[in-house]
């Protein structure tokens, strides 16, 4: 019984050291198995091998894109707002204007945020909008020049009473110089008069203005610092006093 036993014992060694190898062997097909997948389907490699990070080209496409956009009436002045869902290279906005669609002027440029995956919000206001129908055309440029022209708003300005208003007058105190801003309801000369704080009238203008909006300049003809009263006025009646201060 004994020898029998010792012949069985290198039979039973060898099986299990068969097992162990199929055990052994199956991980490293397993391994080789799960590195193959990951060297081919896992992270994106470049063609030296290494690990991209992520393309934010990619991310954001060739361009800036504007969500939305949109142009108000803000009291009696024209708002133009827009957002953008992501930005590439964004320098700055240009907002222009146009009365036909054809010739364009220069408003005013808005910065931009560079490169952006996050929503931003813009706003550009015309303070003397043309009274009627204008056209107003944003343009995205990036900081390597290129342009992208989006869809122009049109917006109707039409005045909401038909009084003569003094909207900005200054600087206070002024030296020589004023600048004026106003809103007459039609075509009209503007007569202005400078008077002292006894009464006495001591220059006066004439002016051609516009229905609508009208900014100019008025170099009244007085030397001595101190209190004036400037009255304004209208062909047809109306009036405005003004208490200026000369430096």
């Amino acid at each position: 019984m004994k020898k029998n036993k010792n012949k069985l014992q290198p039979v039973a060694q060898q099986s299990v050291r068969l097992r162990l190898t199929l055990i052994v062997t199956g991980f490293i097909f397993i391994f080789g198995i799960i590195f193959f997948l990951y060297s081919n389907l896992g992270a994106p490699k470049s063609s030296k091998g290494n690990t991209k990070k992520i393309n934010l080209d990619q991310l954001l496409g060739r361009a800036t894109v504007i969500r939305s956009s949109s142009i108000i009436a803000l009291e009696e002045k024209a708002c133009l707002q827009w957002e953008t869902s992501t930005e590439k290279n964004n320098d700055h906005f240009l907002i222009e204007r146009s009365w036909d669609g054809l010739e364009y002027e220069i408003l005013g440029k808005v910065k931009g945020y560079g490169t952006s995956l996050v929503v931003h919000h813009y706003k550009f206001i015309d303070d003397i909008p043309h009274l009627g129908t204008s056209l107003y055309r944003l343009t995205q440029y990036s900081s390597d020049g290129e342009a992208q022209i989006f869809s122009t708003h049109e917006f109707i300005y039409k005045l909401s009473n038909v009084e003569m208003k003094l909207l900005q007058m200054g600087p206070v105190p002024f030296i020589d110089e004023l600048s004026v801003l106003m809103q007459f309801p039609t075509n009209t000369q503007l007569r202005v008069e400078l008077f002292t704080i006894d009464g006495k009238k001591i220059w006066e203008t004439l002016q051609e203005v516009s229905a609508g909006r009208e900014s100019f300049r008025l170099m009244p003809d007085v030397r001595a610092s101190g209190i004036y009263h400037m009255r304004l006025s209208n062909t047809l009646g109306q009036n405005l006093l003004v208490k200026l201060i000369k430096r």
